[in-house]
């Protein structure tokens, strides 16, 4: 059995709301609490059911939370912060919380490649609004489950990963991926989502339980007795820095169905890609929100700066490879070969 949160989990389904936001596209769906600014990502299998990539028994089991100068708010439950939906597109939406100090804005965005998505972008721009400096930090925690079905919890390029984990920034690791059959959700932590300070791989109760970090310790499992039991779930720390008044900060995750290093190329990940990425997104024009790997600047579409971006990061692949007497996998060239294919076809209409 996959886990046991007795008191818990009552209060959680009590106290939980039914998602209102949907939006889909191809084999990939996502749903998002306006009120909370919650969320949940769905794959197509092979039964034509959506299968939830992410624990969705319970809404408030993956969430962010914020620390200001020490103090750590869970964003969509902290009566500190308002919530409310800023825009509303086909593709996603914004979810404002605003404290007389600061906003976060979260902006939702499905990833695509043509008309059909691979994964969702999450944004999140931090944007200090006061009239003081303050030390802000994000963790999101992300209750994963697939990988709790059989098999190890995750898996990276090094194999599979059975106890708990810490990640450093320069562990040189792209991503951790859950998967069971099919059906799989990876977490870049490269480009083109911000590479966390550290990313910990955990029992869900033990980091949920926890405010913010924790010592950890290489010789647990994922299993916290007597409630939690074979309950895995991965933290993404962007560790807290100083923001001045009226400065944002820009931090972007990614979550993808694709082959990891496919998903990077369709995402237009390139050499040098910052935390601070153009801004842009599901937003309308005039809302100011964080945007993602397929931001674009005003003047430019989406779609036209999401291929600029592929074909960059195309490039540069492919210089890495022959720079490394390496070959490309058949994701990559998939990848590459849909993303020429899309290059001139617009080409032909300039």
């Amino acid at each position: 059995m996959r886990r046991y949160r007795v008191t818990a989990c009552a209060l959680l389904l009590l106290c939980g709301s039914a998602f209102a936001l949907d939006f889909q596209s191809g084999s990939i769906r996502l749903s998002v609490d306006e009120k909370t600014g919650r969320f949940s990502v769905y794959q197509l299998a092979e039964d034509q059911r959506w299968a939830p990539l992410l624990y969705d028994q319970e809404t408030r089991t993956s969430y962010a939370s914020l620390s200001v100068d020490g103090k750590v708010y869970r964003l969509g439950e902290s009566g500190d912060f308002r919530v409310s939906l800023l825009s509303k597109t086909a593709d996603g939406c914004v979810i404002e919380h605003r404290s007389k100090e600061l906003v976060v804005r979260q902006t939702f965005t499905l990833a695509k490649s043509g008309d059909s998505a691979y994964g969702v972008a999450i944004a999140y721009e931090l944007e200090n609004v006061g009239g003081t400096a303050r030390v802000v930090g994000l963790r999101v925690l992300l209750d994963t489950w697939l990988g709790e079905k059989s098999g190890p919890h995750f898996t990276n390029k090094n194999g599979p990963v059975a106890n708990e984990t810490l990640l450093e920034a320069d562990s040189g690791l792209e991503y951790v991926k859950s998967a069971s059959g099919p059906t799989s959700l990876s977490i870049l932590l490269s480009a083109p989502a911000s590479v966390p300070d550290t990313t910990l791989l955990a029992n869900w109760k033990r980091l949920n339980d926890a405010s913010w970090s924790f010592d950890s310790y290489a010789t647990r499992n994922f299993t916290l007795l007597p409630y939690s039991i074979n309950d895995s779930a991965v933290a993404l720390y962007y560790n807290p820095e100083t923001l001045a008044p009226k400065a944002k900060r820009n931090i972007n995750l990614f979550l993808s169905t694709a082959d990891p290093e496919a998903a990077a190329i369709l995402a237009g990940a390139a050499d040098g890609a910052t935390t601070d990425a153009a801004a842009g997104s599901a937003t309308e024009p005039t809302t100011q929100a964080t945007g993602t790997a397929t931001a674009a600047p005003s003047e430019l579409s989406s779609s036209v700066m999401t291929e600029l971006l592929s074909a960059r990061a195309l490039l540069a692949r492919i210089n890495e490879a022959i720079a490394a007497g390496g070959t490309l996998s058949d994701e990559e060239l998939a990848a590459i070969r849909e993303l020429l294919a899309r290059l001139e076809e617009r080409a032909a209409g300039y």
